[in-house]
C-alpha cells in the first residue's frame, strides 16, 4: 500500500479519499502520523484466511478422494477436520470395507485382510467387517485370532443381541464355554427381567453351563430366567435331565412336551434316540413311525425308522420303508445322501446300489453315490465289486479332492483285500500322505 499525506487534522476512515486503503499516513498538529484502518484489515486477514482454509481443505479433498480413490468422504468432513473427526473416520472405515468386499469377491484375500483391518482400525463398531475378517481367520485355521477380533468388538456391542449371540456361540463352538460363560455373566444384568438381549445371553450361558457339565447350574438358570416357556429351553431341561441320569424325568419332559408341540421334531428325535439308548427299540420304533407319520415330508424321520427296523431286524418293515423312502425322496440329492451314508456306514452295499440307481435314474450327479457304493462295498468285504466301483469313480471329472483322496484309499483297500499288495500299497501310501484326505462319510 502506498502513503498518502493529507493536510488535515481529523482522521476519517470512511472518506472517500481513504477508499482501498489499510493504513494511511496524516499530516496532525503534532507532526506526520501513521493511522491503520483496522477493521479493513482484519476484514482482508479474515478473507485471505478463508480463502486459504478452503484452497487447503479443496487440495487434502481432492488428495483423499483422487489420489487415495477414497470416494466415500465429503469436502465437508475434510473442510471442518478438527471437529468432523469422526465422520471422516466413519467414510475412511466405509471405504475400507467396501473395497474388502469387492477383494473378497475378487479372491484377492491378502488385500481383503489389510482392508477388513483398516475398517474396523477405522469404525470399530462394524460388526460386519469383523464377522468377515473373523471368517477368514477360521477359513485359515486361526481360531484364536478371530476369537479376538470378535471379542474385541464387545464392548461396542452392548445392544447388539445378534452380534453378542454369534460371539458367545462361536466361542462355544470353538469349545471355550467357559470364556463364553464368562463374557455372559459379566454381561447379564443382577436382576432377572425381560429383554430380548438378556435374554438371549442368559440361555447362551445356561448352554455353556451345560456344556461345562455344571448341570445344576444350568436347570437353574433356566428357571431364573423363565427359558423352559420355549421349546428350545424345554429341549435344554431334558437333556440335562438325561445328563444327570434322570432318565424317566427326561422321558416324561418329550412325552409331554410332544403332547404340547406336536411339530417339535426335535423333541421326537430326542425322544427316539433316548429310547434306543435305554435299549427299548419297540418304545423307539413307535416314537419314529409317529414321527414319520406326523412330518411326512422329513426324510430324517424315514431314515430313523428305517435304521431301527435294520437294528431290531425287522426286514420286512425295513424293505417297505426303504422303498417308501427312494419314491418319496427320488429327486432330492440331500436325503439320497443322507440314505447313502447310512448303507456305507452299516455296510449295505445292496441299498447302496438301489440309491445309485435312483440317482442315475434322476440324472443327478453321481459321484458322492458312486463312493457311498464303494465304501459300502469294502466294508462288507465284497472286494472285485469294489475294484469295478472304484474304476468307474476314475472316470468322474468333477471329484472334490478330499471325495478324491478318500476314494484312493478305499481303492488301495479293496486290492489289498483282493491279495494284491504291489498295486494297495502305493495307493494307500499316496492317499495317507495327501492334505485333502478327510473323512468323507
Amino acid at each position: 500500500m502506498h502513503d498518502a499525506k493529507r493536510q488535515v487534522t481529523a482522521f476519517n476512515p470512511k472518506s472517500t479519499a481513504l477508499r482501498r486503503k489499510l493504513w494511511v499516513r496524516m499530516q496532525t498538529p503534532d507532526g506526520p502520523q501513521l493511522f491503520f484502518i483496522w477493521s479493513r484489515i482484519f476484514k482482508l486477514s479474515a478473507g485471505l484466511l478463508i480463502l486459504g482454509w478452503l484452497g487447503s481443505a479443496t487440495a487434502l479433498w481432492a488428495f483423499v478422494k483422487y489420489q487415495r480413490g477414497i470416494t466415500a468422504v465429503s469436502f465437508v468432513d475434510v473442510a471442518f477436520l478438527p471437529f468432523r473427526r469422526a465422520e471422516y473416520r466413519a467414510s475412511l472405515g466405509r471405504h475400507y470395507f467396501e473395497a474388502a468386499q469387492r477383494q473378497m469377491e475378487e479372491q484377492r484375500w491378502g488385500e481383503a485382510i489389510f482392508s477388513l483391518r483398516a475398517a474396523i482400525a477405522r469404525t470399530p463398531d462394524n460388526f460386519a467387517a469383523r464377522r468377515l475378517l473373523a471368517e477368514i481367520m477360521f477359513t485359515t485355521r486361526q481360531p484364536l485370532v478371530a476369537l479376538r477380533i470378535l471379542e474385541d468388538g464387545l464392548k461396542y456391542a452392548a445392544e447388539d443381541g445378534a452380534y453378542l449371540e454369534m460371539v458367545l456361540t462361536q466361542l462355544r463352538g470353538q469349545r471355550q464355554p467357559a470364556r463364553a460363560l464368562e463374557i455372559a455373566d459379566g454381561l447379564l444384568p443382577a436382576a432377572p427381567n425381560t429383554t430380548p438381549v438378556h435374554r438371549m445371553i442368559a440361555w447362551q450361558s445356561a448352554l455353556a453351563l451345560h456344556e461345562l457339565k455344571h448341570h445344576s447350574e444350568a436347570r437353574e438358570r433356566i428357571s431364573q430366567w423363565h427359558l423352559e416357556r420355549s421349546p428350545e429351553g424345554r429341549f435344554l431341561l431334558t437333556e440335562i435331565s438325561v445328563a444327570l441320569g434322570q432318565t424317566d424325568r427326561a422321558l416324561l419332559d418329550l412325552q409331554q412336551e410332544l403332547q404340547r408341540n406336536p411339530a417339535n421334531e426335535a423333541a421326537a428325535v430326542q425322544l427316539t434316540r433316548l429310547l434306543l439308548d435305554l435299549k427299548r427299540p419297540d418304545e423307539a420304533r413307535r416314537a419314529a413311525m409317529l414321527r414319520a407319520l406326523s412330518h411326512a415330508g422329513s426324510a430324517g424321520a424315514l431314515l430313523d425308522l428305517l435304521s431301527i427296523e435294520w437294528q431290531t431286524q425287522r426286514m420286512a418293515d425295513y424293505e417297505r420303508t426303504v422303498s417308501d423312502y427312494l419314491s418319496r425322496h427320488a429327486t432330492d440329492p440331500g436325503a439320497l445322501s443322507m440314505l447313502a451314508t447310512f448303507a456305507a456306514e452299516n455296510a449295505l452295499p445292496e441299498l447302496a446300489e438301489r440309491i445309485l440307481v435312483t440317482a442315475r435314474t434322476q440324472s443327478l450327479s453321481t459321484d458322492f453315490f458312486l463312493y457311498a457304493h464303494l465304501l459300502a462295498q469294502c466294508s462288507a468285504g465284497q472286494y472285485h465289486p469294489a475294484l469295478a466301483t472304484a474304476a468307474e469313480l476314475d472316470q468322474a471329472t468333477n471329484l472334490s479332492p478330499p471325495l478324491a483322496a478318500a476314494a484312493m484309499l478305499l481303492k488301495g483297500w479293496a486290492h489289498l483285500g483282493n491279495g494284491n499288495t504291489a498295486e494297495s500299497e502305493p495307493l494307500i501310501q499316496r492317499a495317507i500322505l495327501l492334505p485333502q484326505l478327510t473323512v468323507a462319510l
